[in-house]
């Protein structure tokens, strides 16, 4: 009898278990693709070359602190990370004339294009995007966009 009460307990022990587990999904870029909105107003273009589906491209947009941010990144992806050189733009949002404060191509020697990497992944089908590198985007952090 004892024997079987352990059993029973073990059987329902590993039954708790498995039962816990959650399978893990790998994503990549390309399961990215596409135009995301986030509730903040943020939007991100996830796109890549129709000739070179290798040369990766992101277009991220957001506001903070009454400055509006226009990224450009190009580069390459492996998994759902994407690491490239990027050109932005800033607009002073609180001016009713809407100028831009600063276009920065990366065309000057002196001051070339900046580094980014993102790391993109989706938690329950909305995308989140995690941006490490030079200033502006590098910090970013954007959550809950949906297609």
């Amino acid at each position: 009898m004892k024997k079987l009460i352990v059993l029973g307990l073990a059987a329902l022990g590993m039954a708790i278990l498995l039962g816990g587990c959650t399978e893990s999904v790998t994503y990549t870029y390309e399961d990215m693709l596409g135009e995301w909105d986030f509730p903040d107003g943020s939007h991100i273009s996830v796109m890549q070359a129709d000739d070179d589906p290798s040369a990766k491209k992101l277009d991220i947009h957001w506001t903070a602190d009454n400055t509006e941010y226009f990224v450009m990144a190009d580069g390459t992806a492996s998994g759902a990370t994407f690491t490239g050189k990027f050109a932005y733009s800033e607009t002073d949002v609180t001016d009713p004339n809407n100028q831009i404060l600063i276009i920065y191509y990366g065309d000057d020697p002196d001051e070339p294009l900046k580094d980014v990497t993102i790391t993109l992944s989706l938690e329950n089908g909305k995308l989140k995007a995690v941006c490490t590198g030079d200033q502006p985007i590098g910090g970013e952090t954007f959550t809950l966009g949906t297609l």
